[in-house]
């Protein structure tokens, strides 16, 4: 991912972006759709040969590693859910871990 974000360059608007002809980067606000990214994913899957999940588990890993590195405010602000409820249903994580985290707290 580092090395994406590398190529692709800090710029706002949308992560994964078309590329020119020369495989680079093309700077536009613009998002893949569904298809297109649906289609990329399934080849690098078969590529290296793991169980195909869809791109919906990947915005749901990322929201799980965002709310438990950042907290869930910060998770959805960044993946736009208008409702906080939205983003809790996206979590992950172990809920043992996060009543162990809530009896470690101290007030």
């Amino acid at each position: 991912m580092n090395e994406w974000i590398a190529e692709r360059g800090i710029w706002p608007g949308a992560l994964f972006v078309a590329l020119d002809k020369w495989g680079k980067p093309i700077k536009s606000d613009k998002y893949l759709s569904t298809h297109t990214i649906s289609k990329m994913l399934e080849k690098r899957q078969g590529q290296a040969g793991i169980e195909r999940f869809s791109p919906h588990s990947l915005r749901r890993t990322t929201a799980t590693d965002l709310i438990a590195q950042h907290g869930i405010r910060v998770a959805q602000i960044i993946l736009g859910h208008q409702e906080i409820s939205t983003t809790a249903r996206y979590d992950r994580g172990d809920k043992y871990k996060a009543f162990e985290l809530a009896g470690e707290r101290q007030f």
